[in-house]
C-alpha cells in the first residue's frame, strides 16, 4: 500500500527515494535542491554580515575623521589662544608697573587684573563682565573664564617651579569646542592655560 505524504519527495539514499525537501535530511543536501536552498542561504548570510560590517565601518570611520579634525584645529587654535594669553599678561604686567618697582606687584593686583582683562577681550573681539570675557570670534565658542590673577613674589610657587622674580600668575579656562547634550545644554571643551608674566619695574 502506498503511503501518501504531503510533501515534495526525492530520493533517499538508501531506499531509493529522496528524503523530504523540508526533512532535516532534505535540508542538509539529501535533496537537491537541499543544496541549492542552503547555499543560497549561506551567500544571504554572507550578504547581510557584508552590510552590518560596512554599515558599522562607515560610521567608526566618519567618526574618527571627525575627531581627528576636531584635535587638529583644536591644537592648532589652542597654541594661538595661548599666545593671546601671554600677550595680554605681558601687555597688563607691563602697563601696571611702568615707572615703579616690580616689589609693587601685590598693591598693583587689581589694576593690572583690569589691564588684562581689557586687553585680552581686545585680542579676541569681546567684551567684559566680571572675571569673565565674552568673545565675538566664531572661532572660540564660549565664555574665557579667568580662574586666578595673582601678584608673584620671589620664592612663590608657580607651574613651572618656583618664582625667581615679581610677576602675575594668570589660570583660565579657554573654550575649544562647544555641544549640546540632552538635559545638560550647552557643554564646553576647554584648555586649561597658566601664565607668568614677569614684572620688569625700574630697579631700586
Amino acid at each position: 500500500m502506498q503511503r501518501k505524504e504531503w510533501q515534495i519527495i526525492g530520493k533517499d539514499h538508501t531506499s531509493g527515494v529522496y528524503p523530504s525537501l523540508f526533512s532535516r535530511r532534505g535540508l542538509r543536501g539529501g535533496h537537491p535542491m537541499g543544496r541549492i536552498l542552503r547555499s543560497h542561504l549561506k551567500n544571504q548570510r554572507g550578504i547581510i554580515q557584508a552590510q552590518l560590517l560596512i554599515q558599522t565601518i562607515i560610521p567608526i570611520t566618519s567618526l574618527a575623521m571627525i575627531f581627528a579634525l576636531v584635535f587638529h584645529f583644536t591644537a592648532m587654535y589652542k597654541d594661538q589662544y595661548f599666545d593671546w594669553v601671554g600677550g595680554a599678561a605681558d601687555f597688563a604686567t607691563d602697563a601696571a608697573v611702568m615707572g615703579m618697582e616690580a616689589s609693587n606687584v601685590v598693591y598693583l593686583e587689581g589694576v593690572a587684573k583690569e589691564y588684562f582683562k581689557q586687553s585680552l577681550a581686545g585680542m579676541v573681539d569681546g567684551t567684559v563682565n566680571g572675571d569673565t570675557v565674552f568673545s565675538n570670534k566664531p572661532s572660540i565658542p564660549g565664555p574665557i573664564e579667568i580662574n586666578r590673577f595673582t601678584a608673584i613674589e620671589p620664592g612663590d610657587s608657580i607651574p613651572a617651579g618656583e618664582a625667581e622674580q615679581y610677576g602675575y600668575l594668570v589660570s583660565l579656562e579657554f573654550p575649544l569646542v562647544r555641544t549640546t547634550l540632552p538635559l545638560l545644554g550647552d557643554v564646553y571643551l576647554t584648555a586649561p592655560m597658566n601664565y607668568y608674566a614677569v614684572a620688569t619695574g625700574v630697579e631700586k
